[in-house]
């Protein structure tokens, strides 16, 4: 069996990421957010050219229909400053003469209540990427807006800037939410949690769908996706100090837990040590690293976490058997 330093050997290989929670379905989901020294104009539009030379995301999955892809395409962009993250995103739409949208931009909060009726883009993000607590803001097509926090709840009120607009086949949320109202300062290489949702209502169609699988509720920030300012510096500055905070606690999680060196699960351990060691070594070649590098390796990474967080529960740890 193995001993603890045989233990941190091999999750420090996979020091790309830290584990809390399994995967979502359908893998981790990762997105960068571009940096722009002029920021777009909010009105709803998605005209200016810094949204042109964007990163776009999506489709999305459905909620509704599990298993599938979302019956209208949804895509977003990310961009941020050192004042804001800046959303902008596409909702095609087949009938457009039937969209749902009861909440006008000029009610107050407590006429929004139920905003998420309407058909609404729904942004929920984990400033600190804890993957338990989040910001919800949520739009409409006509700028109606409304947000609460999972700690605060539905009473709490954040400054962001939100515009909704109407194309022929398609309508548009664009919003800036201030690092200030997320309660975190800028950095070059923050990581946080992130995902986007659609509510659909037009037509009396009724469908749920999600850029990073939520299942049923999209409520459940351990399924987040994770978000980018520039995946290098994020691997280096804000990845290995979350890594090193998870060691500690599994160490301490399995402390007297394992006796020994040998037997099947050490075997299988030393499998992940030579998976790990070739991935992250060829990952290590690479520079730049881009975000489809970072998500590549992590991914891998996170799945390998996820066994080993098992340990704790059953030493045997037969979530391995999986991976081989």
């Amino acid at each position: 069996m193995l001993s603890y330093l045989f233990l941190i050997r091999n999750l420090i290989l996979s020091s790309f990421f830290f584990l809390a929670a399994a995967l979502p379905a359908g893998g981790l989901k990762w997105c960068q957010a571009g940096k722009v020294s002029i920021p777009p104009k909010i009105d709803g539009v998605l005209d200016d050219a810094v949204w042109k030379n964007a990163e776009r995301n999506g489709p999305f999955v459905s909620a509704t229909y599990v298993g599938s892809g979302a019956a209208e395409e949804t895509f977003f962009s990310v961009l941020h400053d050192e004042n804001a993250l800046y959303f902008g995103v596409e909702c095609r739409e087949s009938r457009m003469n039937e969209l749902v949208a009861r909440h006008g931009a000029q009610n107050n909060k407590s006429q929004n209540l139920n905003l998420w009726k309407d058909d609404c883009v729904e942004i929920f993000i984990d400033p600190k990427y804890s993957r338990h607590s989040y910001y919800h803001f949520i739009a409409n097509s006509a700028g109606a807006r409304n947000e609460e926090s999972s700690e605060e709840g539905k009473a709490w009120s954040g400054a962001w800037e939100v515009r909704g607009g109407r194309g022929e086949k398609a309508w548009f949320v664009e919003a800036a939410i201030p690092f200030s109202t997320l309660k975190i300062k800028w950095s070059d290489g923050m990581l946080l949690g992130m995902n986007v949702n659609r509510a659909h209502y037009a037509g009396g169609s009724v469908e749920f769908s999600s850029w990073s699988d939520t299942g049923a509720s999209f409520h459940q920030p351990d399924k987040f996706g994770q978000l980018l300012v520039n995946p290098k510096a994020c691997l280096r500055k804000t990845i290995l100090p979350l890594l090193n905070q998870r060691l500690v606690d599994v160490k301490k999680e399995l402390a007297g837990g394992l006796k020994g060196d040998s037997g099947p699960v050490a075997e299988k351990f030393k499998k992940m040590d030579l998976l790990l060691a070739e991935t992250l070594e060829t990952a290590a070649r690479k520079d730049p690293v881009s975000l489809r590098d970072a998500s590549a390796v992590s991914e891998k990474a996170w799945g390998l976490l996820d066994a080993l967080s098992g340990l704790k529960d059953e030493m045997k740890c037969p979530a391995l058997e999986l991976w081989f």
